[in-house]
């Protein structure tokens, strides 16, 4: 399967690009892409879009893990594996805007999350 992407910068965002674009492959089975949009009337917006983009990394490759130690952990539903992924994204965001003080307003971003199974055909948003 290819997957093509593309990320460009605003026309009114002169120093970064405040979005982030991943796609990861979770295992052998799944696809997850996810669309980081940072808020313009927020402080360093780039760096709440690159810093969920991260996190979402590490989720999928902990998860790829878990699926390769675990075989039961296979048959999990697509649906309660987008919840828990969306929930483990929120938990490690709360844990780093307290490790390093962050304002919300430093946090601010747009995430549009899919998560597409191969094998089953099937993805959600």
């Amino acid at each position: 399967m290819n997957l093509y992407s593309t990320l460009q910068i605003g026309d009114y965002h002169i120093n970064h690009c405040e979005d982030f674009l991943i796609t990861k492959n979770i295992g052998n089975d799944k696809i997850l892409c996810a669309v980081m949009d940072g808020c313009s009337t927020a402080m360093d917006s780039h760096f709440a879009s690159t810093l969920i983009g991260k996190v979402l990394r590490k989720i999928a490759i902990e998860i790829g893990y878990k699926e390769l130690y675990e075989s039961n952990n296979n048959l999990t539903d697509i649906d309660a594996e987008l919840k828990s992924i969306v929930k483990d994204v929120f938990k490690e965001l709360i844990s780093l805007k307290n490790q390093l003080m962050l304002d919300e307003k430093e946090l601010l971003s747009t995430l549009t999350i899919l998560l597409y199974n191969k094998k089953k055909t099937r993805a959600l948003f």
